[in-house]
Order: structure tokens, then C-alpha cells, then sequence
């Protein structure tokens, strides 16, 4: 995952004469100044930096990350970013949508209302595209139910999917609040489609609501999270769910390893620059991330 990270910095301090796997604050530091001053990396690039080097190295690593002069220069670098660019991007807050889910309860008897509702709770849990849903499947070779936890193997088709890497299963977790629980609602999903997907062998987990039946396509999800959205407040693509729900996640402080492992990302810069936003408001402390697990 860091491979382009670390490389760089190690041919940085060899240019330098400094010990790469065990270097000082000051040497961190002016390495940062000089992926901001020679490399022109955006501040969000270089916090992936800096995480990934101080995972990497010496078994002080955390003193190293959380010392004073590497927070001063990234608050330097921080101010210049302001500076240059004031406009910042910002992403609505998946908390407001959270809370509209657990206060309005659809009917289990609507194909429509179900299927809407666990695709956005896939979505927010676990950061990863609208396509992946298409990916999911209810086959026994591709879905478990282990009672308090599902986990589901996608099948080949995600953007990042190649000869050699196929992204992650999807362990689905207990959630209290029974609204926006992914376990009940892929459960409730399998049942209420079950008529309409009898004498076919579909085993897509979403299907189409109305005339022929067939597999949901990404377009016809798309609609389903677009008007769910609308209903909760807020007007944004489907797509965004996928930013919101990371740029979330790192708001709230989770690791960056464990950000881009649920959001099936495979590059620290592609995160930081397309993905990580600020957030507009903040109403309550809801996220569902820990209902997800990349397995």
C-alpha cells in the first residue's frame, strides 16, 4: 500500500545521509517542507506522508509523529494550503442522513423501501462505490449468514479488480439502532424479494422493483440513493456517498490504513486528494462504519 511512499523517502534520505528507519523529528520535518516547498503536494497528500512514515519506522513511531516541530511545520504547510487555495471542498454530513434513517421506518413489505434503504447503509457503512452493490450476490458461495455478522464475497467487476487483485469481502456487523442495522435489512432484503424472484435464478442481491425482473443495474441504485438522499435533506449524487462517508471516517480520526481497506482504495494519494473532505455539519456523534468490515 505504501510501497511509493516509503521508496521515496528512502531515496530522499540517501540523498540526504540520513537513517531512514530510524530518523529524528527534524529530519521528518524537513522532509514535509520538502514535499510541500519542491513536490507541491497538496497538505492532504503529505498527512498520508507523514502517517505512513511514522507507521514504517522506528519503534517510536508515535512520539516521532506527535512531536511538536513536525506540528508546526504541518501547521505551516496547513496555513500556506489556506492561502492558496480558499475555497475548500466540502461533502455533506452522513450523520444527517444516519439520523433521518433511524427516526423514519419504512414498510418491510415494499421492495422499493427495502432495497433503498440497505443499499444507503451498505454505501455509508462501508465507503465503497455505488457499482460494488451490483457486485453482491446471495448464492452460497458468495454469502454467509453467521447469525450476528454476514459477510459477502463480490464478484469480479469492481474498478479496482485485475489479474492479481480483487478487493475484499464484506463482513456486515450488528447495529443497535434496528433502522439502520445492515444485518437486519440484508436479511429483510433476501426476504421481501424472494417472491419476486421466484422461478428466475437471479442471485444478485438487489433486483429490479418493477416490470421485468432482472439484476438492479448501477444507474437504477443510483436512483434509489438520489431520492433517499432528497427525503433525508439533502440533494447530492450517489456517488458522493462514497467521499462522505471516508472524508466521515477521518473526521472522527480512524486510521488511514483502515479508511482506505473499507473504501477498497489501493493508492494513499488517490484518497487524500478526491476523497477527503470537509464535512459541513455536525449534528450528532452517528457513523456506521463500524457496522463494516473489509475481510
Amino acid at each position: 500500500m505504501y510501497s511509493g511512499i516509503w521508496k521515496k523517502w528512502h531515496d530522499w534520505c540517501l540523498s540526504h545521509s540520513f537513517d531512514h528507519a530510524n530518523p529524528s523529528s527534524a529530519q521528518l520535518a524537513k522532509y514535509l517542507a520538502f514535499l510541500h516547498l519542491q513536490q507541491k503536494l497538496s497538505y492532504k497528500t503529505i498527512l498520508v506522508y507523514k502517517s505512513a512514515i511514522s507507521t514504517l519506522v522506528c519503534s517510536q513511531a508515535e512520539k516521532l509523529s506527535n512531536d511538536p516541530l513536525v506540528h508546526r511545520i504541518l501547521k505551516a504547510i496547513s496555513l500556506a494550503n489556506v492561502q492558496a487555495k480558499p475555497k475548500t471542498a466540502h461533502i455533506w454530513d452522513p450523520r444527517v442522513v444516519i439520523e433521518w434513517l433511524t427516526s423514519n421506518s419504512p414498510s418491510v413489505f415494499s421492495l422499493l423501501e427495502v432495497s433503498r434503504r440497505t443499499a444507503i447503509i451498505l454505501l455509508l457503512a462501508s465507503s465503497r462505490r455505488v457499482h460494488d452493490l451490483t457486485l453482491l450476490h446471495i448464492d452460497a458461495d458468495h454469502f454467509q449468514d453467521n447469525g450476528d455478522n454476514i459477510i459477502m464475497h463480490p464478484v469480479f467487476g469492481s474498478k479496482t479488480d485485475n489479474y492479481v487483485h480483487r478487493q475484499s469481502s464484506w463482513k456486515l456487523k450488528e447495529n443497535q439502532e434496528k433502522n439502520v442495522c445492515p444485518v437486519r435489512w440484508l436479511r429483510k432484503l433476501i426476504d421481501v424479494s424472494s417472491s419476486r424472484r421466484h422461478n428466475s435464478d437471479l442471485s444478485e442481491l438487489f433486483i429490479s422493483t418493477l416490470g421485468k425482473v432482472r439484476p438492479a443495474s448501477r444507474t437504477v441504485i443510483g436512483g434509489w440513493i438520489k431520492t433517499l438522499l432528497r427525503d433525508a435533506g439533502v440533494e447530492a449524487t450517489p456517488g458522493s456517498t462514497r467521499s462522505a462517508s471516508a472524508s466521515l471516517n477521518w473526521l472522527e480520526n480512524h486510521k488511514i490504513e483502515e479508511i482506505m481497506e473499507k473504501g477498497n482504495w489501493r493508492v494513499p494519494n488517490t484518497f487524500a486528494n478526491f476523497y477527503s473532505a470537509e464535512i459541513v455539519s455536525f449534528q450528532n456523534n452517528k457513523n456506521l462504519s463500524n457496522s463494516f468490515e473489509a475481510v
